[in-house]
């Protein structure tokens, strides 16, 4: 997950613009994955204990909850969270 940029030897949480894009280095942190199919998963405890992991890592990130979390390709593959 890209985490914040390197420009010129400063961390940005900011996406770099204009000229600084193309020297901006992105800083990556790794989070585990998952190897299970989560296809069709309609409630949270169902999902893979990486995957709930991974959605509350996001929401730390940017400081935002995430209430909506797709499964599959057709609409009823959702998780609806409070």
């Amino acid at each position: 997950v890209c985490v914040a940029y390197d420009v010129d030897g400063v961390r940005t949480t900011e996406f770099p613009s204009g000229d600084r894009l193309d020297i901006a280095k992105p800083v990556y942190e790794k989070v585990p994955g998952w190897k299970c199919d989560i296809r069709g998963i309609t409630e949270w405890d169902a999902l893979p204990q990486a995957a709930k992991d991974y959605v509350t890592y996001i929401e730390k990130l940017i400081d935002c909850p995430i209430t909506m979390i797709s499964t599959g390709p057709d609409r009823k593959d959702m998780i609806y969270r409070k």
